[in-house]
C-alpha cells in the first residue's frame, strides 16, 4: 500500500521528535516523576536515573556494605567494603535499616550517626541509599517478628497512636539529617513495612487486615510529607506478588515509587523456577502502575554454589528491566550473601560484576558521564 507525500511526512517528524525525547531522557512507557507532586529536584532526578538505567543493566547493591564485612569493622570515614576488597568495584546500591530508631545504634548494630556519614559519601559518589525498617512492635515493645496485632492501636484513635508518631519523628528527624554538600535533601528510597504477604512481621497479611495495612501506608506518607520530606522514594514490598493479595493491600500510585520483592537461598531449578515467575508478576504489576520494579533484598546464605552468580542470579535478574538487587549483609562466617576476601566463590562474583549488564558504582557513574 503507497503512502502520500503528507504521510511519510508525518512518519518523519514523529522518528525526529521520538529521537529527540529519547535523548532527553524519556522512555516510552516509564512513567519520569515520582508520586509526590512535590518531589524534590533532587528525588526527581533520581527516579528518572533510576528508570534510565534499567534499560543498560541492573544496578547491583548490598546492605550494610559500608559498616562491616566479614572479620572486620569499618571507622566512620571508611569506603570499603567486601565487595570492593574481593572485586575492587563498589555496590551501585546501599542499604540500611532504620530498627531502633531513635536509639543510638540500630537493629544491627550500626551508629545511626556513621550512618549518616556513610550515605553522605555514597550520595557524593553517586551512589543510590535505600532504607528499610525493621519497626519494633510498638504494642508489645517487642521485635519485628512479634506478632501481636499492632496495626490497628497505632493508627489515629488507637491505644499506641502517640508511640507511634513519637518513631516517625525520629525517622523524620534522621531524614532530615541527609543533606548534601550544598545543604540540599539527599534523595533515598524507603521501604517499610515489607514482605506483608508472609506471617513473620506485625504488619503481614496473617495479623493485619488490607484496610489497615492501606490507612498505615498513607499515614506514614503524609505524615512525611506533612514535615516538608519530599526527598523520598516509596518502595512498596509484598514479598511474592500473590494474585489478589498484592493488589488489595496496595495503598494506590500516587503513594508507591517502586515495587519489591526478596528471595533468598536459591537453588533448585523448582525454587528458581517459582522466583521467576514471581519476577514475571512483578513486572506485570509495575507496568499496569508504570513503577519501578527492583529486587529488594536477595542472597544465597554462606554462598554454597561456587557459581552461583554467574549461573543463577545473572540468568534471573538480568534482560528484564529490574533497577536493581540489593545483596543482604556480611555479618560474620555463619551469616554472609557477598563474597569476603579467599572465599571459593569469589572468582564467579567477579566475573558476574565484571558482566556488562551488572551495574557496579563506577559502571553506573560512567554511563550517566558519558550519556551512553
Amino acid at each position: 500500500m503507497k503512502l502520500s507525500m503528507r504521510k511519510y511526512y508525518r512518519l518523519a517528524v514523529l522518528a525526529v521528535l521520538m529521537f529527540v525525547l529519547w535523548s532527553c531522557g524519556f522512555q516510552p512507557g516509564y512513567k519520569n516523576s515520582p508520586s509526590d507532586k512535590l518531589a524534590t529536584s533532587e528525588a526527581k532526578s533520581l527516579f528518572k536515573k533510576m528508570n534510565s538505567l534499567r534499560t543498560r543493566g541492573v544496578m547491583f547493591g548490598q546492605q550494610d556494605a559500608l559498616a562491616y564485612g566479614v572479620g572486620w569493622k569499618a571507622e566512620s570515614d571508611n569506603f570499603i567494603s567486601d565487595v570492593s576488597l574481593v572485586s575492587g568495584q563498589q555496590p551501585a546500591v546501599f542499604g540500611w535499616d532504620l530498627g531502633h530508631i531513635g536509639d543510638t545504634c540500630n537493629i544491627d548494630g550500626v551508629s545511626f550517626v556513621a550512618m549518616t556519614g556513610w550515605i553522605k559519601e555514597a550520595h557524593k559518589k553517586g551512589g543510590i541509599i535505600t532504607l528499610s525498617w525493621h519497626h519494633l512492635n510498638p504494642v508489645s515493645d517487642s521485635s519485628a517478628w512479634e506478632l501481636t496485632p499492632a496495626v490497628k492501636q497505632i493508627l489515629p484513635n488507637g491505644s499506641h497512636h502517640q508511640k507511634f508518631v513519637n518513631d516517625l519523628n525520629h525517622i523524620a528527624d534522621f531524614f532530615s539529617g541527609l543533606r548534601d554538600e550544598n545543604d540540599n535533601l539527599i534523595p533515598v528510597i524507603f521501604r517499610p513495612y515489607h514482605e506483608f504477604e508472609g506471617n513473620w512481621f506485625w504488619w503481614c497479611q496473617n495479623v493485619t487486615s488490607s484496610e489497615e495495612y492501606i490507612q498505615l501506608w498513607k499515614f506514614t506518607v503524609d505524615f512525611f510529607k506533612g514535615k516538608g520530606l519530599h526527598n523520598i522514594l516509596y518502595c512498596y514490598n509484598p514479598g511474592f506478588v500473590s494474585d489478589g493479595i498484592a493488589d488489595s493491600y496496595y495503598p494506590g500510585d500516587d503513594y508507591v515509587d517502586l515495587v519489591g520483592i526478596d528471595t533468598y537461598n536459591l537453588d533448585t531449578p523448582i525454587h528458581i523456577e517459582e522466583v521467576d515467575q514471581i519476577i514475571e508478576r512483578m513486572i506485570v504489576f509495575c507496568n499496569d502502575h508504570d513503577k519501578i520494579p527492583c529486587i529488594s533484598e536477595a542472597g544465597y546464605n554462606g554462598i554454597p554454589q561456587q557459581n552461583w552468580w554467574t549461573k543463577t542470579l545473572a540468568p534471573l535478574v538480568k534482560g528484564k528491566g529490574i533497577s536493581y538487587v540489593l545483596l543482604w549483609r556480611n555479618a560474620r562466617t555463619d551469616h554472609f550473601f557477598v563474597p569476603f576476601p579467599g572465599h571459593e566463590s569469589a572468582p564467579d562474583f567477579i566475573q558476574f560484576i565484571e558482566d556488562n549488564a551488572i551495574l557496579s558504582l563506577g559502571d553506573m557513574n560512567r554511563i550517566l558521564q558519558n550519556n551512553l
